[in-house]
């Protein structure tokens, strides 16, 4: 599992920090920053164990892959709802697992 969650976290990060790096916009970059910082600490860990499994991580994926899509096709419209969906996803499975 430790080593399922590893990959996990470097699948995530080689994706959204070049995202955010790629804007040149200092504050998306320090906001990125912060988040990743908190993501070493043990009550996220413990949280995203709980929600780590293959449906989350299949709807995960395939929101990237849409992100994604958006941004290439230059569709910023898009490319923000989508992302916005993906956030919210990822805050409620976490305040799930945290409540529960």
């Amino acid at each position: 599992m430790i080593a399922i969650l590893c990959a996990i976290r470097k699948r995530t990060s080689s994706f959204t920090w070049p995202s955010a790096s790629s804007t040149a916009n200092p504050l998306l970059v320090r906001l990125y920053q912060e988040i990743n910082a908190i993501r070493v600490h043990a009550l996220w860990a413990h949280m995203r164990n709980k929600i780590v499994n293959a449906e989350n991580m299949r709807a995960y994926n395939q929101q990237h892959a849409a992100i994604l899509r958006a941004i290439q096709a230059r569709d910023a419209a898009l490319a923000a709802e989508t992302m916005t969906q993906h956030i919210e996803k990822a805050r409620n499975d976490l305040i799930g697992a945290h409540s529960s």
